[in-house]
């Protein structure tokens, strides 16, 4: 007999979160509907990268668990049985455990194939896609990523090869808006160049950051995650202009786990 998904990764308020983070990242790729093969297949990669021990059939057996069995939860406890096949978005549910809260805010509900609730839908899909269109204008980009601060977003995949707009200056490129807000929010107010407090405050309450790419994408360097901070603007310039701009650069690579150094 198999072993329980429960004697492995502990009780449905312990994996929750991680379904939670999953869904974020396939909404990052292609946001709006996702059937629960989709995720089951998403969180089994996830399993299988944060317990490389486990047998490879036995994580997609618990991944395929897991998202059942909080699926059927939900519907139980959103008051969406077998019969609501036209039941909206649930609100918010008085003394509901936690993971129920997170995913009755962001997901709703609605019939897939033969009326079966087998997905998971963020309500304000067409809106959230639209943040995460890449652009070159730095007020589009700005109000993007502003926007996007208040997603509960996963880590974005980014884009590998930037796009470079066709007549604009030098060194204007398509940037991902949710690269950009995840990294500021990732810094949690503290320049990842000197460590040093954002040195104001926005007009929004945000502190004030810059995103700055350690290979910069006029040479080639991707818009992801894994190639950019987020600095005050005095080390802003200096990584990109001071005598000791490398040496510096070599710090940030050691202080700022996420980054991946890119051979050029």
């Amino acid at each position: 007999m198999a072993t329980s998904w429960k004697n492995v990764y502990g009780g449905v308020d312990d994996v929750a979160p991680l379904v939670v983070d999953v869904l974020r990242r396939l909404d990052s790729v292609k946001p709006g509907i996702h059937s629960q093969a989709t995720i089951k297949n998403s969180l089994a990669q996830r399993l299988a990268a944060d317990y490389p021990d486990n047998p490879a059939e036995l994580t997609q057996e618990h991944a395929q668990n897991i998202v059942a069995h909080i699926q059927s939860q939900w519907s139980k406890q959103a008051g969406l049985g077998s019969e609501a096949k036209h039941a909206k978005t649930p609100d918010p549910i008085m003394f509901a455990p936690p993971w129920l809260a997170e995913f009755s805010a962001e997901w709703g509900r609605r019939p897939g194939p033969g009326d079966k609730w087998d997905v998971f839908h963020r309500p304000n899909a067409p809106e959230f896609a639209g943040l995460l269109v890449p652009t070159a204008n730095p007020q589009e980009l700005e109000e993007r990523t502003t926007k996007l601060m208040d997603y509960p977003l996963g880590m974005p995949l980014g884009e590998l090869k930037p796009k470079k707009v066709i007549g604009a200056t030098q060194g204007s490129y398509e940037r991902r808006p949710d690269v950009r807000a995840w990294i500021l929010r990732e810094a949690n107010g503290r320049c990842e160049c000197c460590n040093g407090e954002a040195p104001f405050v926005r007009i929004d309450g945000s502190p004030y950051l810059e995103v700055h790419h350690a290979v910069p994408l006029a040479d080639g360097g991707p818009d992801t995650v894994d190639n950019a901070i987020a600095v005050c603007p005095n080390c802003h310039r200096r990584l990109h202009h001071a005598l000791d701009r490398t040496e510096a650069l070599t710090e940030v690579y050691r202080r700022v786990h996420r980054l991946v150094a890119i051979r050029r």
